[in-house]
């Protein structure tokens, strides 16, 4: 069962522009990345009328996470997760070898309990969930922390969607799946400022300067910290 509720692109690179009293919209936080979106979704998706039924959807997510790669992302992130698959696993260390950033949500409870996959693989940046006053998401997984690399802002996001079948700047969502656009949204900025920085420099920069004081260092609550 893969499942994801939000539009990244907004995310990371709204304008701020849309459809909210008076033309407001989901201010991205790298407004001038680049970013191009691969449909992966089947035609069962309320979310979705991209027919790609004929794929399994681990075998989707895959072929779009090396499309993705070979069309030069530096960072690629999804808030799409499910169970465990070969071919899955495949393209990540593909991805991975290639030097590319991939972000990836943990997953929601009660639904999830574990880490969802890709997320849940070695070398991918699995991110969990913060409230508004910094404190873990309630919705985070109980199971697998370990995975954890950091958390960003999940709790009551807003974000772009379509609802009834037309584009809205007005909805408001939860999950992992925000926070993992925030997070590649974040190394975006990392790699405007260090564009020669390699993959791995990018993850480091990240998890050594996290918000506030804290020192460096990994607990399953928050991965190395937060955004």
């Amino acid at each position: 069962d893969w499942s994801s509720d939000v539009c990244s692109s907004d995310l990371i690179a709204g304008s701020g522009v849309g459809t909210a009293p008076g033309g407001a919209g989901v201010a991205g936080v790298a407004p001038d990345a680049t970013v191009r979106t691969y449909a992966v979704e089947d035609s069962t998706s309320s979310l979705s009328s991209v027919n790609c039924a004929e794929a399994d959807e681990a075998q989707a997510v895959a072929a779009a996470l090396v499309t993705a790669a070979a069309d030069g992302a530096r960072i690629i992130t999804t808030s799409l997760g499910g169970d465990e698959s070969t071919v899955l696993h495949a393209a990540v260390e593909a991805v991975l070898r290639a030097g590319v950033v991939l972000v990836a949500a943990t997953g929601d409870g009660p639904i999830d309990r574990s880490v969802r996959y890709p997320a849940a693989y070695p070398g991918v940046v699995a991110v969990a969930a913060v409230d508004a006053s910094g404190a873990p998401w309630s919705g985070n997984v109980v199971e697998n922390r370990k995975a954890f690399v950091i958390s960003a802002p999940g709790a009551d996001i807003p974000t772009g969607s379509f609802q009834n079948g037309r584009w809205s700047s007005q909805v408001i969502y939860s999950g992992t799946s925000e926070a993992a656009p925030l997070v590649a949204g974040s190394l975006a900025l990392v790699a405007a400022k260090y564009p020669h920085a390699t993959g791995n420099q990018l993850i480091q920069t990240l998890i050594h300067n996290p918000a506030g004081d804290r020192p460096f260092g990994f607990d399953t609550e928050y991965g190395y910290g937060i955004v």
